[in-house]
């Protein structure tokens, strides 16, 4: 029968769907997953110059008002809003206020809280077969990001899939006529697939636990669908992987965190305290996951 896979968010508890047997969406995987994870850490600068607008003077009432405090606590009042419209609105009442919260508009459009966006989250492509799960999962060092093996099988079921999510496997195979799974490498498909896909920019993908990032190549299956599918694969084995299987079967960066985010942006994270900080130690890991992608392509056993 073979063993069926499932992509997981660990930390939303979404998937994307049974995704099928190893070599059926494997090839097939779909770069609509890059857009779930891309995010701007680093956010865009004020379209609106400072002082563009001149603010008009000052007119005191006598009376204590909001634009009286100081401007320490106009920046928490801005921090506790939960709602990007009581903020916006509160922006936009004096060029004052504009140049004081439009820090923390920007921060709701690109940090807000969307089930949609997996960036930053545990993601792990399990299969049926699988018997364990990595340690680091079902000991997490906070109880509510542990998952023990038992309750990802029984409950991971019930995970409703991501929202919005069309199929994030398209049959490319099926597209191309003529095209003879059985008489020609898929590898060669993929001069095909990559015409359609060209123009990610300069985006990496990085895995946040490991400090490690890779970029889309020009080889084969060298996008990042495929990139973060080879090194987050967990299960006791991966059908029809002839050469090595055991480097894939348990994957490097199998339930890790990981985003999308523009070259420039790859050393910055955002912190506990949700502000953005720089962070050295970074690897790039292009050239060693290349060997991996290659040994898959070349896999004449699908």
């Amino acid at each position: 029968m073979g063993q069926y896979w499932k992509l997981g968010n660990l930390d939303k508890k979404q998937t994307c769907g049974r995704l099928g047997k190893f070599g059926e969406w494997f090839w097939g995987f779909d770069t609509k997953i890059v857009a779930h994870l891309q995010r701007m850490v680093i956010p865009p600068p004020d379209p609106c110059a400072d002082g563009k607008y001149a603010e008009r003077p000052w007119v005191n009432t006598g009376k204590v008002t909001l634009r009286d405090l100081p401007i320490e606590l106009h920046k928490i009042i801005f921090k506790l809003l939960k709602d990007y419209t009581d903020a916006f609105c509160l922006a936009t009442t004096s060029v004052y206020f504009w140049n004081v919260g439009k820090e923390y508009l920007v921060a709701f459009l690109t940090r807000q809280e969307d089930k949609s966006c997996w960036a930053g989250d545990r993601l792990l492509f399990y299969g049926d077969y699988a018997d364990n799960l990595p340690s680091y999962i079902e000991n997490a060092p906070k109880a509510e990001e542990r998952i023990t093996f038992k309750e990802l099988m029984k409950k991971s079921y019930e995970w409703p899939r991501i929202s919005g999510e069309p199929p994030i496997v398209e049959d490319f195979a099926g597209q191309e006529a003529m095209f003879k799974a059985w008489a020609v490498p898929f590898e060669t498909l993929y001069d095909h697939r990559r015409k359609r896909i060209q123009g990610t920019g300069k985006w990496v993908l990085r895995n946040l636990v490991k400090k490690e990032y890779t970029y889309d190549d020009e080889g084969k299956i060298g996008d990042f669908a495929h990139r973060l599918a080879i090194r987050t694969l967990w299960s006791s084995y991966v059908d029809h992987v002839k050469y090595d299987p055991g480097i894939f079967a348990h994957g490097k960066w199998a339930g890790h965190r990981f985003d999308i985010v523009p070259e420039e942006q790859v050393k910055y994270v955002i912190g506990q305290d949700g502000n953005v900080v720089e962070e050295e130690g970074w690897k790039d890991v292009t050239g060693a996951m290349r060997k991996e992608l290659d040994i898959m392509a070349r896999s004449d056993t699908w």
